[in-house]
């Protein structure tokens, strides 16, 4: 079987999606969404997609370079109308517009209708999604209880008690209200192509370790 890096096989794709009309910033997108699929073990949403998106941009399911509408908006919401265009391209920009929002306002929401199809969501999350993995500098078992502790409800019961502990220490408010929320900026949002749990952390950085990948707690 031959093999071919992630690389190349991005460079075939590229040029298949531009000769099928797709503007070359467009076709740099859906590729690099398209490999890391791939790349992360995902192979039904991976280049095996290349003939089906082309085969819906010739029938006007899929449409190149549609324009990308705000149709209602609101300090902390977005609803966008996608016009048909490939759906990683659509949903990064509306994600890169949330996480803004969200920085300021502490939450953010949006919503996207007439848009392509899209992938997995666990290889498509830049840093600032990845309220599930956790870095070297961070405490891991800070993490578990975030996100355990939303799994199960627990979120709630905590929102009670902190409040009670507001009211006597409002000092302890910091403005960075989570890891989705507040990032920190040294992270790279733009993923390589290697593998899931490196794919965000370019050599000389930290590595994100995947909360899935270690026991949990039994039910």
């Amino acid at each position: 079987m031959p093999k071919i890096t992630a690389e190349r096989l991005g460079e075939i794709g590229r040029a298949l999606f531009i000769a099928a009309g797709t503007p070359p910033a467009e076709a740099d997108i859906v590729m690099r969404h398209v490999v890391a699929a791939n790349l992360a073990g995902h192979d039904s949403h991976g280049v095996i997609q290349i003939p089906t998106y082309i085969e819906r941009i010739k029938v006007g399911h899929i449409v190149p370079g549609a324009p990308w509408k705000i149709v209602q908006e609101s300090p902390t919401t977005t609803v966008v109308d996608g016009h048909w265009g490939f759906g990683y391209v659509v949903n990064e920009r509306a994600m890169k517009l949330t996480i803004e929002k969200a920085k300021s306002a502490n939450v953010a929401a949006a919503t996207v209708f007439r848009q392509g199809h899209i992938g997995h969501h666990i290889r498509n999350r830049s840093d600032d999604e990845a309220f599930d993995l956790y870095f070297e500098d961070e405490n891991r078992f800070w993490k578990y209880v975030q996100l355990y502790g939303t799994l199960t409800g627990m979120f709630w019961v905590l929102i009670y008690f902190t409040n009670v502990i507001v009211l006597f220490r409002p000092a302890i408010i910091t403005p960075r209200a989570s890891v989705y929320l507040a990032p920190r900026s040294n992270r790279p949002t733009t993923p390589s192509l290697r593998s899931p749990l490196t794919a965000r952390s370019p050599a000389g950085t930290r590595r994100p370790n995947a909360c899935s990948d270690l026991p949990r707690p039994k039910r």
